[in-house]
């Protein structure tokens, strides 16, 4: 699990992609702040903003 944390959200967009070139890791962009955010099926908990944020904790031990 690797997180990554960037005052500037362009910054950390253009680091998570050259990541994800130079790597091949699956990566989430911006998981508690983008309603598009293509998430794996997690029972309904990943299907909102709102759901997101107020199960942050399971959210993460899900994914990872």
């Amino acid at each position: 699990l690797m997180i990554i944390v960037c005052k500037k959200w362009h910054v950390a967009k253009r680091l998570l992609d050259r990541i994800r070139q130079i790597t091949n890791l699956p990566a989430i962009e911006y998981l508690f702040s983008e309603e598009d955010t293509p998430l794996p099926d997690l029972g309904g908990i990943q299907s909102t903003l709102e759901k997101r944020a107020r199960h942050r904790r399971a959210l993460m031990r899900m994914l990872f």
